[in-house]
């Protein structure tokens, strides 16, 4: 009797040999696209993230009273919230001269500006200071509750959310795609002088 392989078993041994190497060149394929898909998720809060806070933390130290807000919201063609964010020259609060500021939806970009003239004043021209985030799709802004009657203008209580896409030119892919993925963050926000009284 010789020892030796028949050309069926080598036949079969390539064939679970090819099943094989081609299960686990599936397997990685398929692990670093879920690698890269959450790689970009993590990428997009670690940008998103700050520039939630940001905003909540300029609608909590808006400067208003019940009568005189310190935050006005714009929506429309563009999204926009001003601010109150301190005295003017005279050093008074709720007066003409106070400064404000403004975080604008503008295509995929939100810019922050100051010098925004005082609502329900036209938008003007305020000097831009940064773009705070990009690949923003959605930037919604949203009474939770106010004063009766309802001034929707002056919210008490703003819901802030953002959406992002990865590639919001979306040539990796339509949003929210494993190649282009999508996120959501939300905050809400109360004006300082609101919440204290």
């Amino acid at each position: 009797m010789k020892n030796g392989v028949t050309l069926i078993e080598l036949m079969v041994a390539v064939a679970l040999l090819g099943v094989i190497l081609l299960t686990a060149a599936t397997l990685d394929v398929a692990a670093r696209k879920f690698f890269n898909a959450s790689d970009r998720v993590a990428e997009m809060q670690c940008e998103v993230s700050p520039v939630l806070l940001r905003i909540k933390k300029d609608i909590n130290q808006a400067q208003g009273n019940i009568n005189n807000r310190g935050v006005f919201i714009e929506t429309g063609p563009t999204t926009r919230l001003r601010f109150r964010n301190g005295p003017g020259v005279d050093n008074v609060y709720l007066t003409a001269d106070d400064t404000w500021g403004a975080y604008v939806w503008n295509g995929n970009n939100i810019e922050f500006y100051d010098s925004v003239p005082a609502p329900p004043a036209p938008f003007g021209n305020p000097t831009l200071k940064e773009i705070v985030s990009a690949g923003v799709i959605d930037f919604t802004l949203t009474t939770i509750n106010d004063f009766n009657p309802p001034i929707l203008d002056y919210p008490v209580t703003l819901a802030v959310s953002i959406t992002s896409c990865y590639d919001a030119s979306l040539l990796l892919g339509a949003c929210g795609s494993n190649n282009n993925p999508q996120i959501t963050l939300a905050t809400s926000a109360h004006a300082l002088s609101q919440s204290a009284r």
